[in-house]
């Protein structure tokens, strides 16, 4: 069965911002475009595209007290039966992304759950995921 985490990324990011995270992680890009990213991190596969028009974030538990605007959806899908190792490396990508630009950005498994946020102060984790 397959699982889906997804990021809403603000209209301060950009495809080059997200595709220097995947290279950062030795990600192999199969397909890119202005308009799209289709890649490969570790267990995780990844397609990032431009929201146009930039919308309201749809994560059903994120208040989004700045009511910024999602540019980019990232959605990040794996195996279960590789749940371990690819919630490590959505963990190192969120991180890397977080350090690398500026942009806000929440992490969700299928818009329903919120499992970490990135506002002015930082990277916050609602939920203890990939570590170890």
């Amino acid at each position: 069965m397959s699982l889906t985490m997804n990021i809403e990324l603000s209209t301060d990011g950009g495809l080059g911002v997200i595709g220097e995270a995947i290279s950062s992680m030795a990600g192999n890009v199969r397909e890119e475009s202005e308009a799209k990213i289709v890649a490969e991190i570790g267990a995780v596969s990844v397609v990032a595209y431009v929201s146009d028009p930039p919308s309201e974030t749809v994560t059903e538990s994120f208040d989004n007290p700045t009511n910024w605007r999602v540019g980019y959806r990232i959605s990040l899908r794996f195996h279960s039966d590789d749940h371990d190792a690819a919630m490590r490396d959505i963990r190192h990508f969120i991180e890397i992304l977080a350090k690398s630009c500026i942009a806000e950005f929440v992490l969700s498994f299928q818009y329903e759950e919120m499992y970490a946020f990135r506002n002015a102060t930082g990277l916050h984790f609602v939920m203890d995921f990939g570590v170890g």
